[in-house]
């Protein structure tokens, strides 16, 4: 305990050195001082420190580190042992010349290696990707790239766990079609459940042995949608940006918000001019579950910039310094996520490639989804490319229902996406009977600008998108979530 506690104490002097040095870092390179090296030789040095005290825990007390989540890297052993007789574990290691890709299960452990190296897999996956989005020639692309990945889907599994690598984790596996052992081709959307982890050895902590539930609380509902754009001529206005002239409206992003507040007892909706950026880190406090429907600009190059845009608020009269303007612009930036605690066990980030970021080698994907994944949420439901907003609002409204109704996270959402699989609407919600599925239709998008679409709400392009990151859900949802159901 001694130990954790100077790890604890460590990792708490990082966090609050990394803020300054993201501040310093955002300066133009010729106002940079002598302070941007100091504060980086301080946060090397107290990497070094907590990673000498994290391995002293791990060689000292190997049990104790797996139960505070520092244990040792997991073996193909243990994660074979620790998988149900339906799960199956996929992960990725992309390389240079060549990649490997390992499916495990309950009963052993296969390995496939492509001679696809980063240019290729990323090539292959962009190109899959852009025609889910788009709809032309997708099933094909689709069976192909899950030829390559899994072969044979293995028999009697309904449930599947992703650790991908570089661009994989722009991909939506529930969108492959794979062969079954006797040669059927089906989605991995109708035959299993998926979640994405970060690791195995993360996922074993929080769903092993040693992982330890939440203790049981009130399920209490925060959505914002909506909001005032900044420059947009609100109560709370503040000066117009850059950004102001292509962003627009979201109408369905607030029926989303008010549909979902009526549905949920004692939850709080905020639209408009209430949906600002300081009443969202406020009521995050109080939030089991968070949910915003909203534009969202992701900053592929500096991650630690993308964020969700909320309405700005009004600054007091004497605060005029960066931390305040930053606080009150109404853009909830990734290094502003990781100033505060997200005790959340769902987070849903409604809006335009919300699961998008930088790939670093060693450390994944960087964005919005890890800053709040490191702010503590448990569970989050992000999107991996643009997302319609009328039809977003329907899919929303169908997750939450089915989880409402007793579906675990990764269950209702395989349970609105097989509703959009199969139903027969078009994009402008009309029956299909009769329409021109060749007609473009011009859709505001939750992101920047607007697109056309030329496919059916049941195309890739509406459901694929969105995917849960995260493990399970905590006991104190799957005993409150039917009480609070309206």
């Amino acid at each position: 305990p001694e130990l954790a506690a100077r790890i604890a104490r460590t990792e708490e002097d990082l966090a609050a050195l990394q803020s300054n040095l993201l501040e310093e870092r955002a300066k133009p390179d010729a106002q940079r001082g002598p302070r941007f090296a100091d504060l980086s030789a301080d946060a090397d040095s107290l990497e070094r420190s907590r990673d000498d005290l994290v391995q002293l825990v791990q060689r000292e007390a190997p049990d104790y580190a797996r139960e505070l989540g520092l244990g040792a890297p997991a073996t193909a052993q243990e994660l074979m042992a620790a998988l149900a007789p339906n799960e199956a574990f996929f992960a990725a290691m992309v390389g240079n010349r060549r990649s490997l890709f390992f499916l495990a299960t309950s009963r052993g452990l296969e390995c496939r290696e492509i001679p696809w190296g980063i240019p290729e897999v990323r090539a292959n996956v962009g190109t899959l990707v852009e025609a889910m989005r788009t709809g032309i020639d997708w099933r094909a692309k689709s069976a192909a790239f899950a030829d390559t990945l899994f072969g044979n889907w293995p028999p009697d599994i309904t449930r599947l766990v992703v650790v991908a690598d570089d661009a994989l984790h722009c991909l939506p596996f529930e969108a492959l079609d794979v062969a079954g052992a006797d040669g059927t081709r089906r989605l991995v959307l109708e035959r299993a459940e998926v979640v994405y982890a970060p690791s195995a050895t993360l996922w074993l902590a929080e769903t092993g042995p040693g992982g330890a539930a939440p203790s049981p609380r009130e399920l209490t509902l925060v959505a914002f949608g909506d909001p005032t754009l900044p420059g947009s001529g609100g109560a709370s206005a503040q000066p117009s940006t850059p950004r102001d002239a292509e962003l627009r409206p979201l109408p369905f992003a607030r029926r989303e918000v008010l549909r979902l507040a009526s549905r949920v007892s004692g939850s709080r909706g905020f639209v408009g001019d209430e949906a600002t950026e300081a009443r969202f880190f406020e009521e995050a406090k109080h939030a089991t579950v968070l949910h915003v429907a909203a534009h969202a600009l992701v900053d592929d190059n500096r991650p630690a910039y993308s964020g969700l845009i909320l309405a700005p608020s009004a600054l007091p009269f004497a605060a005029d310094s960066t931390a305040a303007r930053s606080s009150s612009d109404g853009f909830v930036q990734s290094f502003e996520v990781l100033r505060h605690s997200f005790d959340q066990d769902l987070v849903t980030l409604s809006a335009c490639d919300t699961g998008r970021g930088k790939v670093l080698r060693g450390e994944g994907l960087l964005g919005l989804s890890r800053a709040f994944r490191l702010a503590g949420a448990r569970s989050l439901v992000v999107s991996l490319w643009e997302v319609d907003d009328a039809a977003t609002s329907d899919f929303m409204e169908a997750f939450y229902d089915a989880w409402l109704g007793g579906d675990t996270l990764a269950g209702a959402l395989r349970s609105a996406k097989l509703q959009f699989l199969r139903e027969e609407r078009n994009a402008t919600g009309s029956n299909a009977n009769g329409a021109n599925e060749k007609d473009e239709i011009e859709s505001t998008t939750r992101g920047v600008g607007r697109h056309t679409r030329q496919e059916r709400r049941s195309g890739p392009g509406f459901w694929a998108p969105f995917v849960i990151l995260g493990s399970r859900e905590s006991a104190a949802l799957q005993g409150a979530r039917s009480s609070t159901a309206r």
